[in-house]
């Protein structure tokens, strides 16, 4: 209601009325506490009463992966390089080298990822077309170490590239007391009703409190 103030709330949804597509992307490398956490949550949600079932796209993941990193260098490195050519040399390393990366990639690889990007799209929205949402892992495992980096985007970066909303939902802790949790994702210009699930399942399955605070208390 924060983002649609307009729109009054949905009626509660039955939970035996709920279909999400279970994707655990183990083709993605997650960690033994990702992986706990998933399957935690899945088979709280199963024993609520909602319809959790299994899919595998991992040819459209791996797809999706090469073309998300195609799109991203190339657009990237030539905003970055019109915007900043006076001052290039003051670029991080890491960012120079990407937009030279970038800059590497011609055109027509661009025109091809963008149209295995839109093949996906139909392909997922007739292979996700009965379910309500899609449940995968957040992220490969907890925030790394120190603030050289935030970490891989390896279970977002496919919803990102085909504009499908998606939510971090907090719901359990790694073995060294780190935050950890699950996405859910919905489909196009369903962001409302993700929202709606969201909030519904997220009291099932926050099991924060079951593994106590790093801090004394949650």
């Amino acid at each position: 209601q924060v983002l649609l103030p307009q729109q009054t709330a949905l009626a509660c949804i039955d939970p035996a009325a709920l279909r999400i597509a279970r994707v655990d992307a183990l083709y993605a490398a997650p960690d033994d506490d990702t992986k706990r956490v998933m399957r935690k949550a899945c088979y709280t949600l199963s024993a609520a009463g909602v319809n959790v079932f299994r899919m595998d796209i991992e040819n459209e993941w791996h797809a999706l992966t090469r073309a998300h990193k195609t799109i991203m260098f190339y657009e990237m490195a030539r905003a970055v390089h019109n915007e900043h050519a006076a001052e290039w040399k003051d670029l991080s390393t890491t960012l120079r080298a990407a937009c030279e990366q970038g800059l590497h990639i011609d055109a027509a690889d661009y025109r091809q990822a963008l149209d295995i990007t839109r093949s996906c799209a139909t392909r997922l929205l007739e292979v996700f077309k009965d379910t309500d949402a899609i449940i995968t892992p957040s992220a490969k495992g907890p925030a790394p170490h120190g603030l050289g980096s935030t970490g891989e985007s390896t279970f977002n970066r496919v919803w990102t590239l085909l504009g499908w909303p998606a939510i971090h939902l907090p719901t359990g802790r790694s073995s060294d007391g780190l935050p950890l949790g699950v996405q859910l994702i919905g489909k196009p210009a369903a962001d409302r009703q993700l929202l709606q699930i969201a909030d519904q399942i997220h009291q099932q399955i926050d099991r924060r409190q079951a593994f106590g605070s790093i801090f004394g208390s949650d």
